[in-house]
């Protein structure tokens, strides 16, 4: 099952099981996908896993600012970010990603900041969304100065 219908079928099971946070939550998800989807020309208005995961890794980052932004107050975005990883690969751990970016700088012959987003490129490739951009960005830089 796509990543698409499977939020789609999480959200009646949360209409059902009266899930308030998770609800709005995968609501605002299906719009963001819909949203993209008419961007990008869809027809039928589906997009691919791999689309999907970049649309929920953008709507966790939101939430994280959010949270970082309103300490404040009694907030659900803790929740939310919560109830959006359910839908992604687990992590990947930082030593997996350092051998990747090292594979890759290698392959590419990169040895200035200047390659970076030759190496940024190839090695969020390979991650699939298992790492998230910052993350990539950062251990690629740490590794090119």
């Amino acid at each position: 099952m796509s990543l698409q219908n499977k939020v789609n079928e999480d959200i009646k099971a949360a209409m059902l099981a009266k899930e308030a946070v998770k609800l709005s939550t995968l609501r605002i998800l299906k719009n963001a996908i819909g949203f993209t989807a008419v961007q990008n020309g869809s027809s039928d208005k589906t997009l691919p896993d791999s689309d999907v995961m970049v649309i929920i890794r953008k709507q966790i980052s939101m939430r994280q600012d959010a949270v970082n932004q309103f300490t404040i107050g009694n907030r659900l975005d803790l929740d939310e970010i919560a109830v959006l990883k359910t839908y992604l690969p687990p992590e990947m751990e930082l030593s997996e990603l350092e051998s990747i970016v090292d594979g890759a700088i290698l392959e590419l012959g990169a040895t200035s900041k200047k390659e970076m987003g030759n190496v940024m490129k190839k090695v969020l490739a390979l991650v699939n969304g298992r790492a998230d951009n910052k993350t990539v960005s950062n251990t690629i830089s740490q590794k090119l100065s």
